[in-house]
């Protein structure tokens, strides 16, 4: 199956950006995950979708072998780049270039709604053995209700249309359907707090690596950072030191 188009325009072009602006994992998350697969220090783990290597740098030290499977060129050498002894290569959710039943655990990170399908379950059901498992992981904003949030919002709306902005992609009604009839149990959650400390600059930065802005015109997306910028300089009160706390989102379940 081809690469959804708005991922390649999303992603493909902005793999040094996500790097440096998107936040990693927490350690205690991965632990918890990876025990609950029951995932050890002579396991082998699929990343799948694994980016810049963001969760690949976490399982490393953790797992016998990591492979970490991702379709863009550009994000692939971005993780060699940061986790050189990583294991990395070319393949999709539809075609795990794995034989059947090598891995004792898969995870995705910030990644599955990009392909929930019957068709990835499948060739996620072949990689993984029985007893093995499967981990989804999200990171969500958890933020109150402070002005500067509100005005941000407010300019996105604007500029890009509710239609444009995804919402609730970790909530299982979107993906869970296509784990019907699969070898996979109930899922189960849980969730991790921590939080990302950047700048305005580095905010406005995370918010260019969602696919939706990224697929704007040029024009229209400078035109939307200037828009974004000088609400947080007005509003945020240090925009120097912007806080983000996330909830990183833990679904996982077991192969029968």
């Amino acid at each position: 199956m081809a690469l959804d188009p708005r991922v390649e325009r999303g992603f493909g072009d902005s793999a040094d950006l996500y790097e440096q602006s998107r936040p990693g994992w927490p350690a205690a998350a991965v632990e918890r995950l990876l025990r609950e697969l029951g995932v050890g220090a002579s396991s082998t783990v699929v990343d799948l979708a694994a980016g810049t290597g963001k969760l690949t740098r976490e399982l490393r030290p953790r797992a016998g072998r990591v492979v970490a499977v991702e379709p863009l060129p550009a994000m692939r050498r971005e993780l060699l780049a940061n986790v050189p002894d990583a294991e990395a290569v070319d393949g999709t959710a539809e075609a795990i270039p794995l034989a059947d039943a090598t891995a004792d655990g898969l995870l995705v990170a910030e990644a599955f709604h990009w392909f929930a399908t019957p068709e990835a379950v499948a060739e996620i059901a072949r990689v993984v053995r029985p007893g093995g498992g499967i981990g989804l992981l999200w990171n969500l904003h958890d933020f109150g209700d402070e002005a500067w949030l509100e005005g941000m919002g407010t300019v996105l709306s604007q500029r890009l249309g509710p239609e444009l902005i995804s919402a609730n992609r970790h909530e299982p009604e979107n993906w869970e359907h296509a784990f019907e009839g699969s070898p996979f149990t109930p899922f189960e959650r849980f969730d991790e707090r921590h939080a990302q400390r950047t700048d305005a600059t580095g905010l406005i930065a995370h918010i260019c690596t969602w696919s939706f802005v990224r697929a704007l015109p040029e024009a229209e997306r400078a035109e939307l950072v200037a828009e974004l910028d000088a609400v947080l300089r007005r509003d945020h009160p240090s925009p120097n030191d912007v806080v983000l706390p996330y909830r990183t989102r833990v679904h996982w379940a077991r192969r029968r």
